[in-house]
């Protein structure tokens, strides 16, 4: 297990979808910026979740596994449209009155 090795889940800047950020181990210091490998997963909570999963099996811990893709989870369901519900109506006699 490798201790430099980092992942960032976050949500992606344009519309739905996540951003999973990891760290490459074979790039020199002196540049940080190429060192990043971003990948943006908009297929939707179960393939993104698959993705991350095989992502972090492979020399990770596995209660790390476990909250990343709650954060996967979390960050698409954040996304999505908020449903509009319906004024309850009274019951009895009086409420249809007005």
């Amino acid at each position: 297990m490798d201790l430099a090795q980092t992942i960032d889940i976050s949500a992606a800047t344009t519309g739905r979808g996540v951003v999973v950020a990891t760290k490459k181990s074979s790039v020199p210091a002196y540049k940080p910026s190429k060192g990043i490998n971003k990948v943006t997963l908009t297929k939707g909570v179960r393939k993104s979740a698959r993705s991350v999963a095989g992502l972090t099996r492979s020399g990770y811990r596995a209660d790390l596994r476990k909250a990343a893709l709650a954060r996967v989870a979390a960050v698409l369901k954040s996304q999505k449209p908020v449903k509009a519900v319906p004024k309850k109506g009274g019951k009895g006699i009086r409420a249809n009155k007005h």
